[in-house]
C-alpha cells in the first residue's frame, strides 16, 4: 500500500511539473513557433523538395503497409495497441503522412492559416518524438530486450519480420528524413517528449485495471523500485531528446538557410520553386 501510494504521488508530482513548465513555456514563447516557416517543412537543405516528399511518401506506405501486417500476424490483436513500441510505430505512420498530404497541399499555397500553422507545428513536434523514441526504443529492444529473450530461449519475440521493421527499419526511416528536412530541434520540446511517455504510463495503468497484464514490467506498481523507474524513464526521455537537440545544433543549423523575415510566406521559397 505504501509503494502505490508513494508511485502515486510521484506521478501527481510529475504531472504537475510538466504542467507548469508547459505553462511557462507557452508564456513565454519558449517553442519557437514564430521561427518556424514553411520552408522548414516543404524544403530540404540537402536534396530538392521534390525528393524530400518522395522519400516521406514511400515512408509513409511502406509503415502503413508493415504496420497492417504487423496487426494481422499478431497473436494478441485486442491488446495490440497496448504496447508502446505500437505507439510509437503509429506515431512515426502519421509524421510521414502528415508531412506527405501537408506537402502536396500547401506547395503552392504561402498564405498561413490558423489551420496551416497547427499542421505545421504539429509536424515539426512529430519529427522530434519520433526520431528520439525511435532511438529509444530500438535501443532497449537490442540492448536489453532481446539479450534477455536469449536467456529465456525465447528470442522469436524479437527476431522476427514485424520487429524487424519497428525496432530498425523505423530508425533508419526517421534518420534519413532528419538527415534531408529542414527541422531542428527546440530545448522546450523536450516536455513533448515526456508528456508522450507520461500518457502512456497512465494508459499502462488503465491497462493493468482492466486486464491484470503490465506488458512492461518495470512499470508493475507492485514494485518497491517502480517510483524510481518512473522517474528514470522521465529523465531517460527528456536527456536524449536535449542530446538530439546538441547533436542537430552542431551538425545542422550551420547549414541550413534561415528565413527570418514573415514575407518568406508570402512568395517562392526556392529557386526549383521559382522555376514551377
Amino acid at each position: 500500500m505504501e509503494i502505490v501510494i508513494g508511485l502515486i504521488v510521484t506521478v501527481v508530482f510529475i504531472a504537475l511539473a510538466l504542467a507548469l513548465l508547459m505553462f511557462v513555456a507557452n508564456r513565454k514563447q519558449w517553442h519557437g513557433w514564430k521561427e518556424l516557416h514553411q520552408h522548414h517543412v516543404l524544403e530540404s537543405h540537402l536534396v530538392k523538395a521534390r525528393w524530400l516528399l518522395s522519400w516521406r511518401a514511400f515512408c509513409f506506405v511502406y509503415c502503413v503497409v508493415i504496420w497492417i501486417y504487423t496487426l494481422a500476424v499478431s497473436g494478441n490483436k485486442g491488446g495490440f495497441f497496448s504496447f508502446y513500441t505500437i505507439w510509437n510505430y503509429s506515431m512515426l505512420t502519421v509524421y510521414f503522412g502528415s508531412a506527405t498530404f501537408y506537402t502536396l497541399s500547401h506547395r503552392n499555397v504561402h498564405t498561413p492559416t490558423p489551420v496551416e500553422l497547427f499542421w505545421r507545428r504539429s509536424i515539426w513536434v512529430l519529427f522530434e518524438i519520433c526520431l528520439v523514441m525511435a532511438t529509444l526504443v530500438d535501443a532497449v529492444t537490442w540492448a536489453i530486450l532481446y539479450p534477455q529473450s536469449v536467456r529465456d530461449d525465447n528470442t522469436d519475440l524479437v527476431l522476427n519480420v514485424s520487429s524487424y521493421h519497428i525496432h530498425a527499419l523505423n530508425f533508419v526511416f526517421i534518420l534519413v528524413d532528419g538527415i534531408m528536412n529542414n527541422f531542428v530541434f527546440m530545448p522546450s520540446h523536450s516536455l513533448f517528449v515526456c508528456l508522450w511517455g507520461f500518457a502512456y504510463a497512465m494508459f499502462a495503468w488503465a491497462y493493468y485495471a482492466g486486464t491484470g497484464v503490465w506488458n512492461y514490467s518495470f512499470l508493475d506498481t507492485s514494485k518497491s523500485v517502480a517510483p524510481l523507474w518512473y522517474i528514470g524513464l522521465l529523465i531517460g526521455h527528456a536527456a536524449l531528446f536535449l542530446l538530439f537537440w546538441l547533436v542537430v545544433r552542431k551538425l545542422k543549423a550551420p547549414r541550413l538557410t534561415v528565413y527570418e523575415t514573415p514575407s518568406d510566406l508570402t512568395m517562392p521559397l526556392t529557386a526549383e520553386r521559382e522555376a514551377e
